[in-house]
Parts: structure tokens; C-alpha cells; sequence
């Protein structure tokens, strides 16, 4: 009877034993599994965050484009631009210039020949002066275009 009572108590604490492994197994299982869901959400919500990148880089991507294509807009009018201003200097260089003096006409009725070719020169320069006075307002500095080297 001994013996059947130490086999019982052997039996007992086998049993307690494995309850325990078996407690532990289970116990460790479930964290696993919340660990694997974390994962699991935490892969999705990566993945959301690289198709949020990848649409936000093709949206960068078109705007670079038409960033670019404004800027070759840009540099084309500037060029234009340039070549205009460099043409209208010569031009307006190659004219004869006159002295800065404008003829004050007198009021007397007979004009001589002398007085009207003066006066028509008079009348040329400032139409001169007049043209490169529009064209030197038209030649405004311009900062939103981009400067050359040297300037």
C-alpha cells in the first residue's frame, strides 16, 4: 500500500508537472501570436506607408518635369530676350547723336530755309531721343529671370 501511495503522489506530481509545462507552452504560444498580429499589422502599415511614398514620388515626379519644362520656357525668353536687347544697343549705337539740346521755335510768321532745316534736324533728334528713351524703359532689369555670368 506504500508503494501504490508513492506511485500516486509520482503520478500527482508528474501530472503538476506537465500542467505546468503545458501552462507555460500555452502561455508562450499566445504571446507569439499577439507578437505575429503585431508584426502582421505592423507589415501592413508599412506597406500602406510604401504605396503612400511610391504615389507621392510619381506626383514629385511630375512636378519636377513640369518645373523643368517652365525652366526651358525661361531660358528660352531670356535668351530672346538677350539677343533682343543686344540687337536694339547696336542699333542704337550705329545712330548719330546730336547735342542734348531741344530748339525753341520762334513766333515769327516767315521761316527761312536755314531755320526749317534746323528745325527738321531738331525734329529727327528727339524722335531719336524719344525711340531710345522707349527702348531703355523697355530694357528693364527683369528678377525673376536668371542672371548671366558676370552680371
Amino acid at each position: 500500500m506504500i508503494y501504490a501511495l508513492i506511485a500516486l503522489i509520482a503520478e500527482g506530481v508528474v501530472i503538476a508537472a506537465l500542467a505546468v509545462i503545458a501552462t507555460v507552452a500555452l502561455r508562450r504560444n499566445s504571446r507569439l501570436e499577439r507578437e505575429r498580429g503585431i508584426a502582421w499589422q505592423d507589415s501592413e502599415e508599412a506597406q500602406r506607408d510604401l504605396e503612400a511614398a511610391l504615389a507621392g514620388k510619381e506626383a514629385l515626379k511630375a512636378e519636377n518635369g513640369r518645373l523643368q519644362q517652365e525652366l526651358h520656357y525661361a531660358i528660352r525668353e531670356r535668351n530672346e530676350l538677350e539677343a533682343r536687347s543686344t540687337a536694339l544697343q547696336e542699333a542704337l549705337e550705329a545712330k548719330p547723336t546730336m547735342p542734348a539740346k531741344r530748339v525753341v521755335r520762334k513766333n515769327s510768321t516767315q521761316t527761312t530755309e536755314e531755320e526749317a532745316r534746323q528745325a527738321e534736324q531738331a525734329a529727327r533728334y528727339n524722335r531719336e531721343l524719344d525711340e531710345r528713351n522707349r527702348i531703355s524703359a523697355e530694357n528693364r532689369d527683369k528678377p525673376w529671370l536668371p542672371l548671366h555670368d558676370g552680371e
